[in-house]
């Protein structure tokens, strides 16, 4: 977190004249053009990091909870599976909740 607010002020510092510098770099007739492919740019650029630092994130979350679960006893799973209709929606009528009541009888 502690990296994220300078990177986001930079961003912040950054945006507006780099924007200016790119749209004021062309003739007139240009700009509109320039400005469509610099949001463009930004958007995808913005898109494709995210994707990219949540994929990062994810991974180092699973290999930390799969260490973390190695120390549970055995039957854990099995009782956390046995679990799940109770936090899917049980009471809300959806495939889960009547596969969830036919078991039960």
């Amino acid at each position: 977190m502690a990296g994220l607010v300078p990177f986001a002020a930079g961003m912040a510092l950054a945006g507006t004249p780099a924007t200016t510098a790119i749209v004021s770099s062309l003739p007139e007739s240009k700009q509109g053009v320039a400005s469509a492919v610099n949001d463009t740019s930004r958007e995808l650029g913005s898109a494709l990091g995210i994707a990219l630092l949540g994929s990062v994130l994810n991974e180092s979350y699973r290999n930390g909870i799969r260490e973390a679960l190695a120390d549970l006893p055995f039957d854990v799973p099995k009782q956390a599976a046995e679990a799940e209709p109770a936090t899917t929606g049980a009471r809300s009528g959806g495939r889960r909740a009547r596969a969830s009541r036919h078991r039960a009888g």
